[in-house]
């Protein structure tokens, strides 16, 4: 689900045109709002769960189904509470901007701690597809897009006669 919104994004950011601009803001309102909906639902319900079991304990009438639903409602009512507050993060990184997609990376999706992350993107010539900084081809149509320089193996513009690193010519 998070990535499906995180590769929607991107795909906004390839190509920032004021439409895909406003599509990027509501995408963020609706994750902001449905975030911050299961986060109060979620953390308020688990709450609330946590003190009909606490006032139920310390009645001491044993542990019935006064004590057992609050028990077993806190847990996912906690986890819902955490998802709802990841999807607010989450939302509050979205920004379309000319060129700059500041989003969190695959890495935070894969459970890694990590803060936002600035990728440059640009267009492939041929096809028009978003390339990285480094990629040397174009991983749709196989079109040169960069070249690596062969003393030192940093990766230049195509159209660069000399490495930007090493002085070396191409």
């Amino acid at each position: 689900m998070f990535n499906k919104f995180r590769d929607e994004m991107v795909r906004l950011n390839a190509n920032p045109t004021e439409e895909n601009k406003k599509r990027a803001k509501k995408l963020r309102i609706k994750m902001k709002t449905v975030g911050i909906t299961l986060a109060i639902l979620g953390w308020g319900g688990a709450i609330a769960c946590f003190v009909l079991f606490t006032i139920n304990a310390a009645n001491l009438s044993g542990f019935g189904p006064k004590m057992l639903i609050p028990f077993l409602l806190f847990m996912p009512l906690a986890v819902i509470g955490s998802i709802g507050l990841f999807m607010n993060g989450v939302a509050s990184r979205l920004v379309v901007n000319e060129n700059i997609v500041n989003i969190m990376s695959q890495a935070h999706f894969n459970g890694e701690t990590i803060e936002n992350t600035q990728v440059q993107i640009s267009k492939c010539p041929n096809c028009g597809d978003p390339i990285s900084d480094d990629e040397v081809f174009c991983s749709k149509c196989g079109k040169q897009v960069k070249k690596e320089c062969f003393d030192c193996g940093h990766i230049n513009k195509l159209e660069d006669l000399f490495c930007a690193k090493c002085g070396k010519k191409l």
